[in-house]
């Protein structure tokens, strides 16, 4: 019996231009292996990123979980008026916020730290250890910990919405933080711990976040998901392209398309299953913390 013989590869992906000719292709709007028009190609390239987005309302984990350890950044110290200040909330300076005589000040500063600091200047960007952006391309914030250098140990990070920390009436309160509100504020994440850090040694953040799904922008990107969504995408591609054709073709697409979004998904591995082949996507049903 002849030996089989097999490519040696496992690696098979789809560029846009391939999904894009195998969706037109099941709807004849271009035979396969043609190029579609100019103007069918940008029609499509729009609906497969409409496609990408309306998963995230689905949600469909697809997007990968990555981690972020975070090196906390001492709040900055200014001294006014002879007195030494520490910042507890990032601002750029105005002549409200000047510690000690503007109107806001005590919103932003409180009366604290080590004496040598710089002056004071307005319209200057000063931070604080306990609030932070998180790239644009964070979802959301699944996890949170944090890790005592000392000790080399971890605590539970409690995740909370920003109107809880709008609740919080002693805000510049310092210690071991416990909890992280989030708040979503375009295009990205501002998190603010609670309480304030009162080392910016002592600890550090451990973060677990789930990030965006990567548009297709130029013919030749891959899909930034597992390959057995390829199929679902043709399909789905396919219906959003067909408005021409008889509604019971138009209907078979769409439910196949909803077919191999089910099968898809279902392969996913529950998050209390311990497995080697456990998805590098999958964070649960629904996140919590998409603020």
């Amino acid at each position: 019996m002849a030996e089989k013989i097999t490519s040696g590869s496992a690696n098979f992906e789809m560029t846009l231009n391939e999904i894009i000719e195998s969706a037109l292709d099941k709807v004849n709007m271009v035979a396969y292996g043609q190029n579609p028009s100019p103007q069918n190609y940008t029609k499509a390239k729009r609906e497969i990123n409409m496609i990408l987005k309306s998963l995230v309302d689905k949600g469909v984990r697809l997007w990968q979980v990555k981690r972020l350890g975070l090196k906390l950044t001492a709040s900055t110290e200014r001294t006014s008026g002879g007195d030494v200040y520490t910042c507890t909330l990032g601002h750029t300076s105005s002549a409200d916020t000047e510690p000690g005589t503007g109107v806001l000040w005590k919103m932003y500063w409180k009366l604290a730290g080590t004496a040598g600091a710089a002056a004071w200047a307005t319209d200057t960007a000063y931070t604080c250890i306990a609030d932070f952006l998180l790239d644009e391309d964070v979802l959301s914030v699944e996890k949170a910990k944090l890790f005592r250098t000392t000790g080399q140990s971890y605590d539970d990070v409690t995740i909370r919405n920003f109107f809880r920390y709008a609740d919080i009436e002693d805000r510049q309160a310092t210690g071991a933080s416990f909890e992280l509100c989030v708040h979503k504020i375009s295009p990205q994440y501002r998190c603010y711990l609670y309480p304030q850090p009162d080392s910016a040694t002592n600890y550090a953040l451990e973060l677990w976040l789930a990030r965006k799904l990567q548009d297709f922008d130029s013919e030749d990107d891959h899909g930034d998901f597992p390959v057995r969504f390829y199929q679902y995408f043709v399909f789905r591609l396919a219906y959003n392209m067909s408005g021409n054709c008889e509604p019971d073709f138009r209907e078979s697409l769409r439910l196949e398309a909803d077919r191999l979004l089910d099968e898809a998904i279902s392969s996913d591995i529950p998050d209390n299953e311990v497995t080697s082949r456990r998805s590098a996507y999958s964070i649960g049903a629904n996140s919590k913390h998409r603020y």
